[in-house]
């Protein structure tokens, strides 16, 4: 990655071999030389105010130079706060790839359907804030590709206790996984 301080624009005179008192002569980028603006027309003729009328604007060098050396100024530290920037996001990113190459290892075995939902619950707890291991944590690997019983969590929708058949609401059952098969209970009756 280059140095985007590097690339920023330096401070280059505007006016080589002028002294500071000497005067410019440039058209008046407001009304384009003409002295008048159309648009208003209804209010004093027209005339620009920023020329008076004349067209052409006359200013000194040191004024000149001295919004040069503004614009340059600003020019830096706008490249400096976007290396800034830049890094942070570089670091930021190659943390990132670490934990989800970490996750990808971590979550490789099982069926295809044990790994969707376990991805999702520990990738939603990596966002909140947790480390891949402690997302992790919940989640016992079985060598035979499979999941032990596992308590995942609080149940998304709504199903019937396996124990009692009394009827769960979204959020308020726990959900396990076992052998293959996703089993909601009750708070009273989930597993420990």
């Amino acid at each position: 990655m280059t140095s985007a301080a590097a690339t920023a624009p330096a401070y280059v005179d505007p006016c080589p071999g002028m002294k500071g008192d000497d005067t410019v002569t440039e058209e008046c980028g407001k009304c384009s030389g003409r002295g008048r603006i159309r648009a208003f027309a209804g209010y004093k003729f027209g005339i620009c105010f920023d020329c008076d009328g004349d067209g052409v604007l006359v200013r000194k060098v040191r004024n000149i130079r001295a919004a040069a050396r503004r614009s340059a100024k600003v020019a830096a530290a706008e490249a400096d706060r976007l290396a800034s920037h830049a890094a942070r996001y570089d670091a930021a990113r190659d943390a990132l790839v670490a934990e989800a190459a970490e996750l990808e290892a971590a979550l490789s075995d099982g069926d295809d359907v044990a790994r969707c939902h376990a991805a999702q619950d520990a990738v939603q707890a990596v966002l909140r804030g947790s480390s891949v291991a402690d997302a992790l944590a919940g989640y016992h690997w079985e060598t035979e590709g499979r999941f032990a019983p596992v308590v995942v969590g609080a149940n998304r929708y709504r199903g019937d206790c396996r124990d009692c058949g009394a009827r769960v609401k979204a959020g308020a059952g726990v959900l396990v996984k076992a052998d293959g098969e996703w089993l909601t209970y009750c708070t009273e009756h989930a597993p420990g």
